[in-house]
């Protein structure tokens, strides 16, 4: 038998998954001690979240999280991914009691993840960390696809973040991502708590820089800023600040399918509590890679002009040989380094449950 209260505090946990912009494109359904998770598309309607990919790695990450929170309350999760492209069940987690359940001894860092995004110490990374990551597998079933390549070369560090800042220029050029950015900005604590967006606080500006956001925000202001460089400006700054990462981890796929995009999300979430544990930060950068995968899926491009195009596909195929990636394709990028505590947090909304 199944707890009908617990199963709802395993959810009220799960749901401090990471999400794009904060959007949290999830809800829920108990029937029998089953939890049925569904998507919601209209959560998160962005030019990166092509077929849902997007989402979908922001469901892997929850399912992940449920997966653990399990354990502490003594239940034993089993895990069913839907394979249907069109369905928006993405899947059933099958909880029991059972007397001989460990707890995960992630559980007490679900809530402590958090995205960084002030700049890294040099610090190599730690033994236990490193060997954590490499014993990864056990976690999950004989037939996970997911994999991941670690760097902490200085160059390649150096090289990946310069690929992967390519991605701001094109969100100050591109009118679509702009829009879709600042829409979802939240600019003070109070609009936080009551739109629970994508906080500014969150991006770690300083006051001139939070200016200067602001400014941005005007389609017709950046038009003109973007004549005298801004874009590349900005994407140079941020380059800057991903180089002072101590190493890059990249999650890799054989496809572009959901089942794929689901375990790349419980894979990422896994080793970002492995990070956490180890009082290493994380930040995604995943924006080269999502419009990459775009593009691919949606062939002629619809939505970027030949420009934007050349650099995505340009920007993409660095990074592929930084990871030294052969016949596999990249799913998600994160920053890896130790740094002081980020100033501010993202909010959670209330999951919708449903029975």
């Amino acid at each position: 038998m199944t707890d009908v209260n617990i199963i709802k505090n395993i959810i009220d946990i799960s749901v401090y998954a990471p999400s794009g912009d904060n959007a949290q494109p999830w809800r829920f359904e108990i029937r029998e001690g089953v939890v049925f998770v569904y998507n919601i598309p209209e959560r998160d309607n962005s030019i990166y979240n092509f077929n849902m990919s997007a989402s979908y790695i922001s469901l892997g990450a929850l399912i992940e999280n449920i997966k653990v929170a399990s354990t502490h309350y003594g239940y034993k999760c089993e895990v069913d991914l839907d394979e249907n492209e069109t369905s928006n069940l993405v899947a059933k987690c099958y909880l029991s009691q059972s007397g001989d359940v460990q707890e995960d001894y992630l559980f007490k860092f679900i809530k402590k993840r958090a995205t960084n995004r002030k700049p890294y110490r040099a610090t190599t990374l730690s033994s236990p960390f490193l060997l954590e990551i490499k014993n990864y597998r056990k976690f999950f079933p004989d037939n996970f696809r997911v994999n991941f390549v670690l760097t902490d070369n200085k160059d390649l560090v150096k090289t990946i973040a310069e690929a992967s800042s390519a991605n701001e220029q094109i969100v100050l050029e591109n009118k679509d991502l702009h829009d879709f950015l600042f829409s979802h900005i939240t600019w003070t604590e109070k609009e936080d708590e009551e739109k629970k967006g994508f906080f500014l606080k969150t991006l770690e500006m300083k006051g001139p820089q939070q200016l200067v956001f602001k400014i941005l925000k005007s389609w017709k202001i950046l038009r003109f800023l973007n004549k005298l460089g801004i874009s590349k400006i900005v994407a140079k700054e941020n380059s800057k600040i991903y180089s002072k990462s101590k190493a890059m981890l990249a999650i890799t796929i054989d496809s572009l399918d959901k089942i794929s995009f689901l375990e790349t999300g419980m894979l990422m979430q896994r080793l970002w509590l492995l990070a956490t544990k180890n009082n290493i930060y994380a930040q995604p950068l995943t924006g080269i890679v999502f419009l990459r995968n775009r593009l691919e899926i949606e062939g002629e491009s619809k939505t970027f002009n030949p420009n934007h195009e050349k650099i995505i596909k340009n920007s993409y195929n660095v990074l592929e040989k930084s990871f030294d990636v052969k016949n596999k394709r990249i799913s998600m990028i994160l920053r890896l380094g130790y740094a002081d505590k980020p100033t501010a947090f993202t909010k959670r909304l209330k999951p919708n449950i449903g029975f």
